[in-house]
């Protein structure tokens, strides 16, 4: 016995099946933007700011909605410098990490800017 209601896929939703769908599509993703400038990232080490509601080394409350473990990205504002690679994890709620790692063999300072993430509820 079949746990559908209909014997295959139909191509047309009902209005509550069309509700749940946009309801979930704007509910998962967390987005925003964080400006800031960050500081120079010394040669083979990594600087992490930590970004939150309150507290923190940038205060913001666009990051209120992010949960932890949820899969994250963060954009650059411009160009990346040569060598500077960047990351971002939740490791709380309403909490953000961005990373700044450098390979390279001389300081580099990230670019100063709106830095874009997003986040999905999963």
């Amino acid at each position: 016995m079949s746990n559908w209601t209909a014997p295959r896929p139909r191509e047309t939703w009902n209005d509550l099946d069309r509700g749940r769908f946009f309801r979930e599509i704007w509910e998962r993703p967390k987005w925003g933007t964080i400006t800031f400038a960050p500081a120079s990232v010394p040669a083979s080490t990594a600087a992490v700011y930590v970004v939150a509601q309150s507290g923190g080394d940038v205060s913001t409350a666009v990051v209120v909605g992010l949960r932890k473990g949820m899969p994250t990205f963060v954009a650059w504002p411009s160009a990346p410098p040569a060598g500077l690679v960047v990351d971002c994890w939740c490791d709380g709620n309403d909490t953000l990490k961005i990373r700044f790692q450098n390979f390279s063999g001389a300081p580099v300072t990230p670019p100063a800017g709106a830095y874009a993430f997003q986040g999905t509820v999963i």
